[in-house]
């Protein structure tokens, strides 16, 4: 069913999470989308059993009007358009609100972790690739749940997130939540994170950056929650990507010529202004250091 996003005019990503959220709306005691759209008040019933968040709402609602969008037939989509998006500006509302009075989220409350940890846990854990990753080069989101490990005689796919395994490494991400706008995200890695993925190469052999035990990739969503387990178990409290990006970015200096924070701020795939709003949103959020 989720196949019809496939030559959708979506980003991989929306793509994804669509199709991941259409499988998420059938396991609610619907037996087709047809019956969720039908239903527009037995479904927001169903989510509001659930006690999410008005974020993850926002999923499932985004799914729906996607899936009217891009699955159903132009000429039924007026049964169904009007009122899905209705709801989904309804729920939309307290988001809004938020973003504008710069309010963090509960997770971002719960998950705040301060720079220092992350780095303390990174030098107790000196060969963790996880960390490693997004310590020493600017963390991204969970872009590298599919990273293929190239030579420079093997064949580039188009489209993917790779490392080129040259005399340098260079890493290339192509597909990612913002790449519209910042199209590619480049890194040269440094000489520590080099030397620490031949290592873990040589100890186990593979052609992703990171890998199931199976050997294959993982999906963004997966990735993201294996790496805020791993993460939080490294760090000792529970956290996130999203955290470790925002703690990242409490630590620049926005004096600093522009040319330079912007090199860092699009190698994370956001703005400065984005860094900016983070910055304050971490304020209320980051962990107070104990007093002497």
């Amino acid at each position: 069913m989720a196949d019809c996003f496939k030559n959708a005019k979506l980003s991989e990503a929306s793509k994804k999470q669509y199709s991941s959220y259409v499988a998420k709306w059938l396991t609610l005691g619907f037996s087709s989308m047809k019956e969720v759209l039908d239903s527009p008040d037995k479904a927001m019933k169903a989510l509001e059993a659930l006690s999410l968040t008005p974020a993850t709402r926002h999923a499932y609602l985004s799914a729906a009007v996607g899936y009217i969008l891009h699955c159903v037939r132009l000429d039924h989509q007026g049964r169904y358009k009007a009122k899905w998006i209705a709801l989904q500006k309804e729920n939309k509302k307290p988001i809004e609100e938020r973003v504008a009075n710069q309010e963090p989220t509960e997770n971002q409350i719960r998950n705040a972790v301060m720079w220092e940890q992350v780095i303390k846990a990174r030098d107790a854990n000196p060969d963790n690739l996880l960390l490693a990753f997004y310590t020493y080069i600017p963390p991204a989101r969970a872009d590298y749940n599919k990273i293929y490990l190239f030579r420079p005689t093997d064949v580039i796919p188009r489209n993917e997130n790779y490392i080129l395994m040259g005399k340098d490494y260079h890493l290339v991400l192509q597909e990612f939540k913002t790449a519209k706008t910042y199209n590619r995200i480049e890194h040269i890695l440094p000489e520590e994170l080099k030397k620490l993925l031949d290592k873990s190469l040589k100890e186990h052999p593979r052609k992703l950056l990171f890998a199931t035990k199976s050997g294959e990739h993982m999906t963004a969503g997966w990735f993201s929650e294996w790496a805020a387990r791993n993460l939080s178990k490294l760090i000792g409290k529970k956290t996130s990507l999203t955290a470790i990006r925002h703690a990242f970015v409490h630590t620049l200096d926005y004096n600093m010529p522009y040319k330079e924070l912007k090199a860092i701020t699009d190698g994370m795939g956001h703005s400065i202004e984005r860094s900016m709003l983070y910055k304050l949103k971490n304020e209320v959020v980051m962990p107070k250091e104990k007093a002497e």
